[in-house]
């Protein structure tokens, strides 16, 4: 069966090992996007919960799979820090969802889950 990684490559004309990478670029908000760089010279984890959220949302097959990435990224403990919930200094999750509907084979399905 096919992932949403692989079409979502295919569709974008992206080689698969950049995909964690663009996906995690284009679901940051662009404030976030210009001090990136910034916050991972002083924490190169920083953004480990969402290459987590990003794999979760790689292998998956249904549309409604999103909404069960989408809880364990909202539970992951790292996002219960101040610069998480507050400055929102995380990824998108509205955005992430677009890009999981930017795709036709899971537009058709639609995707579920909450945004920001």
């Amino acid at each position: 069966m096919i992932t949403f990684a692989e079409l979502f490559c295919e569709q974008h004309g992206i080689p698969r090992e950049k995909f964690e990478r663009v996906v995690l670029i284009r679901s940051l908000p662009l404030r976030i996007r210009v001090i990136a760089p910034l916050v991972l010279l002083f924490n190169r984890r920083y953004f480990l919960p969402e290459y987590e959220f990003i794999s979760d949302v790689a292998v998956m097959h249904k549309p409604h799979d999103f909404k069960w990435a989408l809880a364990d990224f909202r539970s992951h403990s790292a996002n219960r820090t101040w610069w998480r919930r507050q400055l929102r200094l995380r990824a998108s999750i509205s955005r992430m969802k677009k890009l999981v509907e930017s795709v036709p084979t899971f537009i058709a399905h639609g995707v579920t889950g909450d945004t920001d």
